[in-house]
């Protein structure tokens, strides 16, 4: 990895340097979860199983001082909702007090809480008793924005080339899917984008360290060299911001993707840049309603299908 320009680190005064975390991947021993099961299951391709994790559960006054004393200022984390309701209308009582002691911990470090209350792991017992109120496990969409669209992408032709399972949407929002070209090597629409190419660099070193590795059709479905047919992916909906740095891999993939019939739509949001839907509270509002929208029709054309 370059070293990058001085000039290119400068950051607002408001600027919140901090980290973000899901409770599943740090807090360690989720037993009454969905991941959990799956794991022990053997359902995650290379073995892995989360086990004690980072420890965060235990280990949280340690971990947060080790922030402090690097600096952060804020800090994502998230509420794992098998740990507070484990059994259907039984809540732990004792889990809930141990989440106030951790957010009076990061609180009395002085850091901003960002605090999710659903990061996709669910308890186990919704997720085995979802029949029962009308909850079709079986029909599946897939879909995130920025990585998330990327990682959606990789699910969809993972799927395809593994004969399942069905999708049937994937939503692409603003996703990155093409790792193979640098950023700053990506045409700019504006002079000051969101993505700046030392932003792209330290990602593309974090996703896939290895350059190597970066022409992989799942990290970069949108990479030129990559030809494989894709007919019979699952359907899509693509969303690019008009200046994002990133809009013409998306829009060159939502094409590829129209060659073989799996484009729903490619919606170009006028005016908005990469990560749009974080200050831009009426776009953002357009947009989850469409994509709701999609899911909700193409769940429904499974259903008839079946």
């Amino acid at each position: 990895m370059h070293a990058l320009p001085r000039d290119s680190l400068n950051f607002p005064d408001n600027f919140i340097w901090g980290t973000s975390s899901a409770g599943h991947q740090i807090e360690g021993s989720n037993e009454f979860s969905d991941w959990w099961a799956w794991e022990q299951e053997g359902l995650i391709e290379d073995g892995t199983v989360s086990g004690r994790a980072m420890d965060y559960w235990n280990r949280h006054e340690e971990d947060h001082a080790l922030m402090a004393k690097l600096a952060y200022k804020g800090f994502r984390l998230g509420i794992e909702w098998a740990r507070v309701e484990p059994q259907k209308d039984r809540f732990d009582h004792d889990a809930i007090e141990h989440y106030r002691r951790i957010l009076q911990s990061l609180r009395n470090h002085g850091f901003k809480i960002c605090l999710t209350l659903h990061h996709w792991v669910m308890p186990r017992w919704v997720a085995e008793q979802g029949a029962e109120h009308g909850w079709d496990g079986s029909r599946l969409t897939v879909g995130g924005q920025s990585a998330g669209g990327g990682l959606a992408a990789a699910v969809a032709r993972q799927a395809l080339e593994q004969g399942g399972p069905s999708i049937a949407l994937q939503v692409l929002h603003y996703p990155p899917l093409d790792l193979v070209t640098a950023a700053k090597d990506k045409p700019a629409p504006t002079a000051k984008t969101v993505i700046r190419p030392w932003m792209g660099e330290v990602f593309d070193n974090a996703y896939a360290p290895d350059p190597a590795t970066r022409a992989d059709r799942l990290a970069s479905p949108a990479d030129r060299a990559d030809t494989a047919d894709l007919t019979g992916i699952a359907p899509a909906l693509v969303i690019t911001p008009e200046l994002d740095r990133l809009r013409d891999e998306g829009v060159r993939y939502a094409r590829r993707l129209r060659e073989v019939g799996a484009l729903v739509e490619h919606w170009d949001v006028p005016q908005a840049d990469h990560g749009y839907d974080m200050d831009d509270l009426d776009k953002a509002r357009q947009t989850y309603a469409s994509i709701a929208r999609h899911i909700t029709q193409a769940n429904q054309a499974e259903a008839n299908a079946d």
